[in-house]
């Protein structure tokens, strides 16, 4: 087998293999080099549908993929830049909230959005985590590993006293911020 041949077959493996773990085609066209219409044909004459790859072949594409990319300077250095970018960015999540707390009483309208945004910029700093948790953590999760649990959630139908236990509470915590005036009492309007 000529050299050619050689390097062909080894490309249009890893397109089966790519398109066979589900890789969608633009992705497998990039880190190929080749159009999607070149992908396209490789996957036709090799009769390949994506996802298609058995457990065991997908089992040993993950070790290969996480022993290359464990060699790999870029994926480290890449994951060091997003790890650091995200703890800036929650260091900075943190001192924000705190200067909200301050605003709180001051401007409660102002704080109110501050607060979205923080929470806005939270759960962008949580899902990229949870992507990169994804990428570098390619091998399946064993069975006791604490970050794929799920908590419990309890559902109970609340009765009319929890329905006004709550109320009583938000109000107790309107007043408190000074969002909601306090009830004056009608018994003392009456004496005056």
């Amino acid at each position: 087998m000529s050299k050619t041949a050689e390097t062909k077959a080894q490309r249009d493996q890893q397109i089966v293999l790519m398109r066979g773990l589900g890789c969608p085609l633009i992705d497998i066209a990039h880190e190929t080099g080749l159009s999607v219409a070149t992908i396209k044909r490789v996957l036709s004459r090799h009769k390949t549908i994506k996802g298609s790859l058995c457990s065991e072949a997908l089992a040993e594409a993950r070790k290969r993929v996480l022993a290359s990319s464990a060699n790999d300077e870029n994926l480290r250095l890449l994951t060091a830049t997003t790890v650091r970018s995200a703890l800036v960015l929650t260091d900075r999540i943190q001192v924000e909230a705190l200067a909200t707390l301050d605003v709180l009483n001051k401007d409660p309208h102002a704080a109110l959005i501050r607060a979205r945004a923080l929470g806005s910029l939270s759960n962008v700093v949580k899902l990229n985590a949870d992507g990169l948790r994804s990428a570098v953590k390619i091998a399946p999760q064993s069975e006791g590993d604490p970050d794929e649990e799920l908590p419990e959630i309890v559902v109970r139908e609340l009765t009319d006293d929890d329905v006004a236990e709550i109320r009583r509470q938000q109000e107790q915590e309107d007043i408190a911020m000074g969002l909601a005036p306090a009830e004056v009492d009608q018994s003392e309007m009456s004496h005056e």
